[in-house]
């Protein structure tokens, strides 16, 4: 649904500012690469998920599921995205 839901923006977004798609920029091996990432680590991460919930329970897969946008804003991090990390930090530790 997150696919989807992000096709249903993106194609507002280009109605709104009339940007051209430029398909023919894509190169081959950039679907391949599409493709493994929006199935094949979908498929991946919700077999770990499922793995790990039998083996830590419900409750401590989900706190470490908020770590991980956490984590990816810290790579980036500004300002602004620092208090999103805390909002995050401050969920995982009532969870766990």
């Amino acid at each position: 649904m997150t696919l989807v839901g992000g096709i249903f923006w993106m194609s507002i977004a280009l109605v709104i500012f009339d940007i051209p798609l430029q398909w023919g920029e894509i190169q081959g091996e950039s679907f391949l690469y599409m493709a493994y990432l929006s199935i094949g680590a979908t498929l991946f991460t919700v077999y770990l998920y499922q793995k790990a919930t039998i083996v830590i329970g419900p409750k401590k897969l989900m706190a470490y599921i908020y770590i991980n946008p956490a984590f990816t804003a810290i790579i980036y991090i500004s300002l602004w995205e620092f208090f999103g990390v805390l909002v995050s930090i401050i969920a995982t530790i009532l969870l766990l």
